[in-house]
Parts: structure tokens; C-alpha cells; sequence
């Protein structure tokens, strides 16, 4: 099992750095492509996507990559951060916002004309009650 770096940006740079500008030996790239499969395989069982997803873009086409197994995911990943980006917010959630924020103020409007009644004298109710004498 590979050793991740801590979870900095400048760690994880020179440990992609690392793979990236290995020994160019025949022998050795075998070493470093299980090495390189060891660090994806990592990556994604500690939970992060965006590492793993760097260090499968430097496989490229060496490496046959089958479905369902972490490579597969982390391929999955990188096609993501390349059409979304790292930084996308999701689309979906502007229009929960929106919508929980409509329902929020609609929510403290009624509060605050209920609590206008009140303030005024005219009860906290709209109109007469059952059972009322007067």
C-alpha cells in the first residue's frame, strides 16, 4: 500500500511531481506503473478523489483500466474535474437555495404579522374564537 502525503496542496504537488518525472528505465517503469496503480488505489480508499484523479491522468493508455475497481473511479473523477473544475458548485443546489430562501422569509413574514397582532391588541388569532362570551 502506497504512503499518501499530508493534505496540502504543495505535498500532494511533489508527490504527482514524483511519478511524474520517475526513472525512465524500462524496468523501473513497471515498478513505478504499480506503484502509480498502489497510490490511485490509495487515494481513493482514503477519500480523496482529486489526488487519485491527478495520479490516474499519468497512467494514460498504459495500463487497461477495469469497471468498478478504484482506478475506474478515479478516471471518473479526473473526466469530472476536467469538464466541472475543481472549484464547480454544483448546479442543482442554486435552485434548492433559492427555493429554502423563498420559503425562509415567507416563513419569518407570517412570524412577524402574527407577532404585529399582538403587539397592537388584536390577539394572536383572526377572528373570534368558539366558546367566547363576549
Amino acid at each position: 500500500m502506497a504512503v499518501l502525503p499530508p493534505r496540502s496542496a504543495e505535498e500532494e504537488d511533489a508527490f504527482v511531481a514524483s511519478f511524474r518525472d520517475g526513472p525512465a528505465h524500462s524496468s523501473a517503469e513497471v515498478d513505478s506503473t504499480d506503484a502509480l496503480i498502489d497510490a490511485v488505489t490509495a487515494a481513493m480508499n482514503d477519500r480523496r478523489p482529486m489526488l487519485a484523479a491527478r495520479l490516474v491522468q499519468l497512467l494514460d493508455e498504459q495500463v487497461e483500466i477495469p469497471e468498478g475497481t478504484a482506478l475506474h473511479r478515479a478516471a471518473r473523477a479526473a473526466r469530472m474535474l476536467i469538464f466541472e473544475g475543481a472549484d464547480a458548485k454544483p448546479k442543482n443546489w442554486s435552485a434548492l437555495e433559492e427555493a429554502w430562501a423563498a420559503a425562509r422569509n415567507d416563513h419569518y413574514r407570517r412570524v412577524k404579522k402574527r407577532m404585529r397582532r399582538a403587539v397592537e391588541g388584536k390577539g394572536l388569532t383572526y377572528g373570534r374564537r368558539y366558546g367566547r362570551k363576549s
